[in-house]
């Protein structure tokens, strides 16, 4: 699955991008993506470094679709808890203490945390 963070093009992010995310991070995203393509999934992108209206989040992973070009999720870091933005639906997911578990919301059916 490429990335289509702008300063990188390759895939899994452990090579390239999200240098905000801890390795455990970047590793669960990688396996997410990969399983993620099984529903459309088509990139992953890093939008940390964009300018936000609203206090600066530590993190935004942008999720996208394919045939899609704007995101379909948006994965929000801050303060040690995780949010998802449900686009397409125009909601906002309860606050959950792990990236693992903010993946988990977008398809629960297709991904469970997987112990180290």
């Amino acid at each position: 699955m490429p990335a289509t963070d702008a300063s990188c093009q390759e895939w899994p992010p452990e090579r390239c991008g999200f240098p905000k995310l801890g390795a455990e991070d970047r590793r669960l995203l990688a396996e997410w993506g990969d399983s993620a393509q099984s529903f459309g999934v088509d990139a992953i992108e890093d939008l940390g470094d964009r300018p936000w209206a609203a206090a600066t989040p530590e993190q935004v992973i942008g999720i996208f679709e394919t045939g899609h070009p704007l995101a379909s999720w948006l994965i929000v870091g801050h303060h040690g808890n995780w949010a998802v933005a449900f686009c397409t639906e125009g909601t906002v997911s309860e606050a959950v203490s792990t990236l693992s578990e903010a993946l988990a919301l977008i398809r629960p059916e297709s991904w469970s945390v997987k112990p180290l």
